[in-house]
């Protein structure tokens, strides 16, 4: 998962960590417990809904941006360098987050502390209640305020998830033909399908939730919106379905981080990978392979074996971030990282497209990676079929060949000894006596 998302979910998570805080703990839960919370008193009334139309703006309108960055970093590669610095998504999550409590700022004025007439024990008593004000000014605030954290970010997310799934299947033009013949579509389409399925999950699951209480809060605040109107009475079908959608945007508010964390395939990943156990192969287990299309079908079993194992490898061919990112930020993410293993995959074509002059695209990217890591052979591992095929600059490190030396390539990506050197006993002592 990429810092910058990262960094969206987080706050995405905070935001709907306040929202069910101040709606749920303390609207909802001390409404039960206690006869008189102190939100029903002035200016806690004011207080608290300026909180939960705050945290509910920043919640929604994270999702909104975070959905527009995925599509623009898809489309633009200089949007991408620009939106893959981690300072410029932190201070786009605090914009979105001061902005959402800016404009929140008006609806602390749309509830009113006023005495009530209630009947408790057999007894009738006078208690302040924090209700809506009868007044044009909140049906209009309320109106505003549906649009903005519901029916505007429901179509937004809509919209964006439908072209990032449209932009995602025009992925095979980033293939050169040689590259599409040998992968046959297969295992392309079958990841496009995955990851359109779990955009429109997410996409359906955001408007399931959300729709229902823009539609019940549009039509409380319109027909419904006067002193005499009892919102406790369930015997009126819009206060159930009123209940039923808040309890639908509580839902979604604590699953919100979730569904966005499994559209990840790296985050699935890692939760597999920690749910069996697999934590030496997830600390150790960034690899990067580089190769040609003349054995690109031998690297789907390579990296179905690397999998297996529980590492995370990326390969130089499908890996379409590289394709769009700047050389000193594909340096940044595996080069200068050291925890990255890169293996180099030797073949004939290889060896042609790193010493030639390469003669299609493929190839001149296999020399462009092969340029940014000439420098780097401590940190590579090769696998080839034959010695004549070693181009000159690897002659002099560590070859490995596949599927032959499989045990001992495994031990070198988990950077342990084949043989483990038996610690040395304590010293002799040597006592001489004279005869």
């Amino acid at each position: 998962m990429s810092s910058t998302a990262i960094i969206y979910l987080s706050c995405l998570a905070i935001a709907d960590i306040f929202y069910l805080v101040w709606v749920i703990l303390i609207d909802l839960t001390l409404a039960f417990w206690t006869l008189q919370p102190f939100w029903h008193s002035y200016p806690w009334c004011s207080i608290l809904g300026f909180l939960q139309y705050g945290s509910l703006y920043s919640s929604s309108w994270i999702v909104v941006v975070f959905t527009i960055e995925r599509y623009l970093v898809l489309r633009s590669t200089a949007v991408k360098q620009h939106l893959s610095q981690t300072r410029v998504t932190k201070l786009t999550c605090i914009a979105i987050v001061l902005v959402s409590h800016l404009v929140s700022v008006p609806l602390a004025w749309i509830n009113i502390v006023t005495p009530v007439n209630l009947t408790v024990d057999g007894e009738n008593i006078t208690l302040p209640r924090c209700l809506y004000r009868n007044e044009t000014y909140t049906t209009v605030i309320v109106w505003i305020t549906t649009f903005l954290s519901g029916g505007i970010p429901i179509v937004l997310v809509i919209i964006f998830n439908y072209l990032i799934g449209y932009h995602l299947c025009n992925a095979s033009k980033l293939f050169t033909k040689e590259e599409y013949r040998v992968m046959q579509g297969k295992s392309t389409r079958g990841m496009l399908r995955r990851t359109i399925l779990l955009l429109g999950t997410v996409s359906v699951a955001f408007v399931v939730l959300s729709l229902p209480r823009f539609v019940t809060y549009c039509i409380l605040r319109t027909n419904y919106n006067n002193e005499n109107f009892n919102r406790n009475d369930y015997s009126i079908p819009i206060n159930v379905a009123g209940d039923i959608a808040n309890m639908l945007q509580n839902l979604n508010s604590t699953t919100n981080f979730l569904l966005y964390c499994m559209v990840s395939r790296r985050f699935r990943q890692e939760l597999v990978q920690v749910l069996t156990c697999n934590e030496k192969a997830l600390e150790l287990g960034r690899v990067f392979i580089t190769y040609s299309v003349d054995i690109a079908k031998e690297m789907f079993m390579f990296v179905k074996f690397l999998v297996d194992q529980g590492f995370r490898p990326s390969l130089d061919m499908f890996d379409s971030s590289i394709r769009s990112m700047g050389i000193n930020q594909w340096m940044d993410r595996f080069l200068n990282d050291k925890s990255v293993l890169i293996i180099v995959a030797i073949s004939p074509k290889y060896k042609a497209d790193v010493e030639g002059d390469g003669v299609d695209e493929h190839g001149l990217h296999t020399k462009y990676i092969h340029n940014q890591v000439n420098g780097l052979l401590g940190t590579e591992k090769q696998i080839f079929s034959h010695n004549a095929h070693v181009p000159s600059w690897l002659q002099s490190t560590r070859i490995y060949r596949w599927p032959q030396d499989t045990q001992d390539l495994l031990l070198r990506l988990l950077r342990e000894e084949r043989y483990i050197i038996p610690h040395r006993s304590a010293d002799l002592t040597l006592t001489f006596r004279p005869v």
